[in-house]
Order: C-alpha cells, then structure tokens, then sequence
C-alpha cells in the first residue's frame, strides 16, 4: 500500500540524522529521549547536592556546562524533539487525506521541521 509505504518513509525521515541532530560548541549530536531523561535526573541530583556545572559527555567529547545552561539546553531540546513528533504526524495524517497514487508519491515531507538548536 502506497500509503503504507510514504508513512515508513516519514517515520525513517524522523528517526533520521536529518532531523535528530542539534549542536553543542559546533559539534552535531543528538540525545534520545530516555537519555534526556537521565540527564534531568543527573542535573536534579548535581543541582542539590549543590553543585554549579556538569560534564556531559558525548561519544569521546567532554562538555563542560553549568547546570542551570544544561537545564536550558535539555528543555529546548525537548520543546525541539515535540516540535519535530508534531510534523511527523501532520505529515502522516496529510497523506492519509490524498486522493491519487501521484498526490501520495509527490508529497514532500521533509518540510516544517524546526531548525536545528546550537549551544
């Protein structure tokens, strides 16, 4: 089924590099979300045991970052990641409302996600 066939397509988009990236000091990454939760839980406990920064570490890379920025960063990157699930499913739902085997084909759904964030 062709509809079928475009929602994987949109699903593999959004799973993508393409869409799951963002920067920190130049550097592309990107964090899941069990993994953004875990650092929530990290930055909580850092924050009242009284601690002012963190590293965050990625691959072989260290980041140096207060916390109160790490905080900042991790909930831009949530609103982010919402942002992107929101246009993957509109995409998915506009589909699902085209008539002709061309109209599904010749849908573009690589359009109206957010810009990547930089830390």
């Amino acid at each position: 089924d062709i509809r079928t066939r475009k929602s994987d397509e949109i699903l593999r988009y959004d799973s993508s590099d393409e869409v799951n990236a963002f920067y920190i000091q130049e550097e592309r990454i990107w964090l899941d979300k069990a993994t953004r939760a875990g650092l929530m839980l990290r930055l909580q406990a850092e924050q009242t045991m009284g601690k002012e920064s963190t590293t965050l570490w990625y691959g072989n890379h260290q980041f140096d970052l207060l916390i109160t920025n790490a905080f900042q960063m991790l909930y831009a990157l949530e609103v982010y990641a919402s942002a992107c699930y929101d246009n993957t499913q509109l995409h998915i739902a506009a589909i699902k409302d085209l008539k002709t085997v061309e109209e599904i084909e010749a849908y573009d759904y690589r359009v109206g996600y957010p810009e990547k964030l930089h830390f």
